[in-house]
């Protein structure tokens, strides 16, 4: 009996605790951390794993590159002989395919006054992050997203960049700023750039906090790189992150993480209003692929078909997530109590021993990256039919998650993935997906 009123005493306390801290007001002690998390219903999980078919392959099958070499390369351009790609400490980086000797290209740091350096992924908003990337087939230049400073254009060769569109200090209204994620380029203007704003309410560094609170502040913007023109095409979307377009050239497909879906928007539609003078504007949302089997990160189309990345995947049975979907109060308090203790964290660095280590705890706790590792291992890619949207094939993994991006090399077949976390890239050779 003892052991039973042990448990029960526990349970009491840990709920008193949750609703007394999820009610604390929010000006005494969380004035910088309004997290509103909001209840919501989670789509039927058993079918959508159903539908998925799950295996094992990629855990199984795919080579490990670079390994506590690179760390977070997010998003892929994979040519003949190279891979560029992006990674969480600002680098860009040149991979070769063969030797996988690699060199860094440029770094995204905000100025020279910060101590920006190898694996430094904490310092995010001084050090920059580089995430969607494009090939720009008629220089070799590649299109860079840089989530707090804008649109580059980079010289492979030399390094040099230039900022191109979305600066921080441009004139864009207050509601077309956002954590910018992703960009795909028009299918029939090259100078024409669309790009995803995962959320206008949090930045890049408390990514976490968007998708536990499941707000849908995302939207997309509409970049004229010829009159330098911004406007917003949609909005309302549940933490906007891929961005592509589908293979008949119709539709722009944007991937909405918190809600596990695809959707699409008519290109003809977007282009007239544009066209027109508008600047702000919505057009209308349809459904692409819905209710995946897990939270959709890039998504690239390859030869008639979309290549989508699932960071984190359900193969047997609801996340956690889905469990608290309609509990609101518990999230709320598990991260307020994540972010009070990153301020002790952060008073003990400031004060008393100031250590690169707990800069790096403060971080994974103010972000809610702390969360990842409760989290298991599933990630996935997925190939769909880049019109229908239909699930074609699919390869998972329990040996690893957070997989970002899924690319095709269209000269061997082979598939590369990236991730914003892992501390390497992964190859699934084309011998060994029949």
């Amino acid at each position: 009996m003892g052991v039973v009123r042990l448990i029960f005493e526990l349970i009491v306390v840990t709920g008193a605790l949750i609703v007394i801290i999820a009610n604390i007001p929010q000006n005494v002690l969380f004035d910088r951390f309004p997290l509103e998390p909001i209840s919501f219903t989670v789509q039927d999980v058993d079918k959508a794993i159903a539908a998925f078919q799950w295996n094992e392959m990629l855990g199984e099958k795919a080579r490990i590159l670079l390994r506590d070499k690179v760390i977070g390369p997010e998003s892929l351009i994979v040519t003949d002989s190279f891979i560029y790609t992006g990674l969480s400490d600002g680098r860009l980086i040149e991979i070769d395919k063969e030797s996988l000797n690699f060199r860094t290209i440029t770094r995204f740091e905000k100025d020279d006054k910060h101590e920006c350096y190898d694996f430094s992924y904490w310092n995010l908003q001084n050090c920059g992050r580089p995430l969607g990337l494009r090939l720009d087939l008629a220089t070799g230049d590649l299109l860079v997203l840089d989530s707090f400073s804008g649109l580059y254009k980079v010289n492979v060769k030399s390094g040099e960049k230039q900022l191109i569109a979305l600066g921080e200090n441009d004139n864009r209204p207050k509601n077309m700023r956002g954590l910018l994620n992703d960009i795909v380029v028009d299918p029939q203007d090259s100078n024409l750039i669309y790009v995803t704003a995962s959320s206008a309410k949090w930045t890049l560094e408390k990514v976490m906090w968007s998708l536990i609170e499941h707000e849908n502040t995302g939207f997309v913007l509409a970049v004229d790189l010829k009159s330098k023109k911004v406007a917003k095409i949609a909005d309302k979307l549940y933490f906007a992150n891929g961005i592509d377009h589908s293979a008949d050239k119709k539709y722009l497909l944007v991937s909405e993480t918190g809600t596990r879906r695809i959707s699409k928007f008519n290109l003809d539609e977007i282009r007239k209003r544009l066209k027109s003078g508008e600047t702000d504007f919505s057009v209308k949302s349809e459904v692409f692929a819905d209710n995946l089997a897990g939270e959709v990160d890039n998504i690239r189309l390859h030869n008639g078909d979309l290549y989508i990345a699932l960071a984190l995947t359900r193969h047997s049975g609801p996340a956690l997530t889905d469990k608290l979907a309609e509990y609101p109060m518990i999230r709320k308090a598990f991260g307020r109590i994540l972010y009070l203790s990153s301020k002790i964290v952060k008073f003990v660095h400031d004060t008393l021993y100031k250590h690169p280590a707990l800069q790096e705890v403060e971080f994974m706790m103010s972000s809610g990256n702390m969360l990842y590792s409760v989290i298991p291992y599933s990630g996935s890619i997925a190939i769909l039919d880049g019109n229908s949207g239909k699930i074609k094939k699919t390869f998972g993994s329990i040996k690893f998650s957070f997989v970002s991006e899924a690319v095709l090399d269209e000269k061997t077949g082979d598939i590369y993935f990236g991730s914003f976390r892992n501390r390497f890239l992964g190859k699934l050779a084309a011998t060994d997906m029949k």
